[in-house]
Parts: structure tokens; C-alpha cells; sequence
């Protein structure tokens, strides 16, 4: 991997976030902030590989918490987005109060964002990835794809030992984070070192993403369930929502167990030698 190639991708990283915060701006629409997320958790994978092959001279933190509030407040805001469009597939009347404290939830949180995107400091975002590129100038190009390999490996490695403990919502929460990194660092080395392994092995790991995904939407709607249903004061809405809750927890204990079985067949495949090979 060359420097011209890493530059390039950052780039386009950094392309396209802008695209998205001005779409998030113009429309705060469910699929403008999924992909406003997406690509900060896209920038964080970088700068984390970055931290670690130039050895501690480039420091993550100031880019981290200058996206951070970003993150946050539109993660809020898709949360409650999600939550409505899972139960609008209910179509169930004794969710229309919920659905109503959702709305409200979420024009809270659209709120929240709308502060959080006025107070984005685009400036100093441009100026953070100045000194970014001057220290991507000083790695040593036949350093950088063993590095990029020893950073996706680590992180499978820590896959590895967290989905030996599921079911475990949290250590599920701990494995996606970590499969986000991974799926941004290997499109990466797709871009340098283009080969059928590395294409099925990016393949593999979005699968399981997508999967995490759903069980992490699932969650999501679990537990504003759960935060609503002592709220409401009509036994009926009350009594059919927490029979509801209780088919939610228990199939989401049935898709953990599907994504262990998952886990542990990515493992056991051969793909697994295509990273060790570039060691």
C-alpha cells in the first residue's frame, strides 16, 4: 500500500462526509444520518490504524472528540427512526401512544442534532486533517499493508475471544464495533492489493455486519420499550406491550445464538490465512 493510495482514501472519506453532513443538514432523512454514522465510524477506523502505524506520533483524540458530539446526537435521532419504522410494520393500535411518544422523542433529538451541526467545527476539521496528511507522509510505504493486516488481525483476534462469551448483549455491542472497523480497514487493502481471498473475506465479514445490524435494531427497540411501558397508565396498551417485550427479549436471545453459530463458522474458514499471508 503507497501513501498515494492512503491519501487518496481519505479523501474520499472525507468526500463523502461532507456530502452527507449537508444532506443531514438539508433533510435529517433516516438514510442521510445511517451514512453520516457510517462514514465517521469510517474516519474513526482510519485514524485508529493511523495512530498505530506511525506508532503513537499521530494522536486520534482530538479528531474523536471533535466528531463525537456529531455522533452522538445523530445516533439519538436514528435510534427513534428506527424504533418508528419497526413498529409501524406492527400496525398495532395499542402502539399509537407509543408511537406519539416516539415522534416526540425524535423531534427532541432532530433538534439536538440541528445544535450539534451548527456547532461542528468544519475549519478545524480541515485544519485536523492537514497535520493528518503530514504524518501519513512520513510512514514508510512498504510498512503500511503489513500494518493495515496486523490492525484488522487484532481485531479479530478480540472477535474471537468476546463471541466465546455470547449470548451477551454487550459483548455482541463489543464485536460489531470491532466488525465495523474491520469491514472500513479492509476496503482499504482491497483498493491496493485487489484478490479473490480479500474479496470473499470483506463479503464475510458485511454479512455478519448486516446480521448484527438487525439484532442491534431489535435492541434498540427492546429497550425503548421496556423505558415506555411504565409510563403508560391504559392497562390494555400496557399489558399487550409487555407480552410484547417478552417475544422481543427472547428472540433476540435465539439470533444471538444464530450469530454465535455464525462467528464461529467465519472462524474455521479458510479466508482466514488470506490476512496471516500478508504478514
Amino acid at each position: 500500500m503507497s501513501k498515494r493510495h492512503l491519501v487518496r482514501h481519505y479523501h474520499l472519506l472525507q468526500e463523502r462526509f461532507r456530502q452527507d453532513f449537508e444532506e443531514v443538514v438539508a433533510t435529517q432523512s433516516i438514510g442521510s444520518i445511517h451514512r453520516l454514522r457510517v462514514g465517521i465510524k469510517q474516519l474513526r477506523a482510519f485514524w485508529s490504524f493511523l495512530e498505530m502505524a506511525s506508532q503513537g506520533q499521530f494522536n486520534a483524540w482530538p479528531y474523536r472528540q471533535l466528531y463525537r458530539p456529531l455522533f452522538k446526537k445523530a445516533g439519538q435521532v436514528r435510534e427513534a427512526q428506527i424504533t418508528l419504522r419497526l413498529i409501524k410494520k406492527k400496525k398495532a393500535a395499542y402502539l399509537r401512544a407509543f408511537a406519539n411518544h416516539l415522534h416526540a422523542v425524535q423531534a427532541e433529538g432532530q433538534q439536538a442534532l440541528g445544535q450539534a451541526l451548527s456547532n461542528f467545527d468544519l475549519p478545524q476539521a480541515d485544519q485536523l486533517d492537514q497535520s493528518l496528511l503530514v504524518q501519513v507522509g512520513r510512514l514508510s510505504e512498504e510498512k503500511v499493508l503489513h500494518d493495515a493486516a496486523v490492525f484488522v488481525l487484532r481485531h479479530i483476534r478480540e472477535v474471537a475471544v468476546l463471541q466465546q462469551q455470547l449470548p451477551d448483549e454487550h459483548k455482541l455491542h463489543r464485536i460489531r464495533i470491532r466488525l465495523k472497523a474491520v469491514d472500513a480497514m479492509s476496503g482499504i487493502m482491497r483498493e491496493i492489493r485487489s484478490s479473490h481471498g480479500l474479496d470473499k473475506w470483506q463479503q464475510a465479514i458485511r454479512a455478519l455486519n448486516i446480521d448484527i445490524g438487525q439484532w442491534h435494531d431489535q435492541i434498540v427497540l427492546l429497550r425503548a420499550l421496556q423505558h415506555y411501558i411504565p409510563l403508560t397508565a391504559n392497562q390494555h396498551e400496557r399489558k399487550r406491550m409487555q407480552s410484547w417485550s417478552f417475544q422481543l427479549a427472547f428472540h433476540q436471545m435465539e439470533t444471538q445464538a444464530h450469530i454465535h453459530h455464525r462467528l464461529m463458522k467465519f472462524f474455521r474458514h479458510p479466508n482466514m490465512s488470506v490476512l496471516e499471508h500478508m504478514l
